[in-house]
């Protein structure tokens, strides 16, 4: 499994206790109203720096998205499901990242069948000397 697929288990691994299992590591998941909050981890970006003929540091981005339906507290909604992810990441110490570091979070109102509040929080994962794409988590 690739560091990339690794990442995106073990955050998945890591929230779903806290969360209910609403956690998907699917891009494509679309949201019922049920199945609300919900929440994706991908990962977007990787930029790798070469340290040797089989060494390198790498930096994964890696997004999460939360959903939650859009009523008159959806802000609050999504700032506690914030606290609880950062408090899982900043706690584990599983990961062998040399550093996970939450860049980002922004949160917005999108129209449909409902009104869906998202929150979209960008960390980036640096995993410094890896000589194995596949042996890292």
């Amino acid at each position: 499994m690739h560091i990339r697929q690794q990442l995106r288990k073990k955050i998945k691994s890591l929230l779903e206790p806290a969360l209910l299992n609403a956690v998907h590591v699917n891009r494509t998941k679309l949201f019922s109203p049920s199945e609300l909050p919900g929440i994706i981890v991908t990962t977007s970006n990787e930029v790798v720096e070469h340290l040797t003929f089989n060494s390198s540091n790498r930096e994964i981005e890696l997004t999460i998205t939360i959903h939650e339906k859009a009523f008159s507290t959806v802000d609050d909604q999504l700032d506690a499901l914030c606290v609880k992810i950062e408090n899982a990441i900043s706690n584990d110490t599983t990961i062998k990242a040399q550093d996970i570091e939450l860049n980002a979070t922004t949160i917005e109102i999108e129209d449909g069948d409902q009104p869906v509040g998202i929150a979209t929080m960008i960390y980036t994962a640096k995993f410094l000397d890896v000589t194995d794409p596949e042996q890292v988590i």
